[in-house]
């Protein structure tokens, strides 16, 4: 296989396969390969779970595999959210419960992944794990006790039983 470090690619995670999507981002090179998740669309998927981040085990610098979100992914994702547009592309987050990652693959915490993804990456893969853990935190009402639904198109939670609304908290920095 192709291996440039300079290159950023997408893994099917059911093949194996890696394909060359992009060498830079907003006019910045990559500098180490650091692969993005896309959905048939085009955008960015950053998989989450227990707080930890989906990418390719045992790499110096770690790949973040790439999944056809219309399509199933080999593991269970569940709570997809909407965090953002990076350079006209939307970027989504996920997360998974109690899963195995597929072979070749680990979740890791944000910040081991600090100085080993292009910063724009780490800033959205952060924004993405407050998002989640926002989601999973509020699923039920902090006034009643009541379940929430989500509202405000993927931004808020909204009880069912006293109408609160609760928005995330996010901290420009982690």
């Amino acid at each position: 296989a192709f291996r440039d470090s300079l290159v950023t690619r997408v893994y099917d995670l059911a093949t194996g396969e890696a394909s060359v999507l992009y060498r830079e981002c907003d006019g910045h090179r990559f500098t180490g390969p650091n692969d993005i998740v896309f959905d048939s669309a085009g955008g960015f998927w950053f998989i989450f779970r227990a707080g930890k981040l989906l990418v390719t085990a045992g790499a110096a610098s770690p790949d973040i595999p790439g999944i056809a979100m219309s399509e199933r992914p080999t593991l269970p994702v569940t709570d997809r959210y909407f965090i953002g547009l990076l350079d006209g592309v939307a970027c989504w987050a996920a997360s998974c419960h109690d899963v195995e990652p597929p072979a070749s693959f680990a979740f890791e915490a944000l910040r081991g992944l600090f100085n080993r993804l292009p910063d724009n990456l780490i800033a959205i893969a952060g924004r993405g794990a407050q998002v989640v853990e926002f989601h999973r935190t509020h699923r039920y009402c902090g006034v009643c006790a009541a379940p929430t639904a989500v509202d405000d198109f993927g931004r808020a939670r909204c009880c069912q039983a006293c109408g609160e609304i609760a928005y995330p908290r996010i901290a420009p920095a982690m």
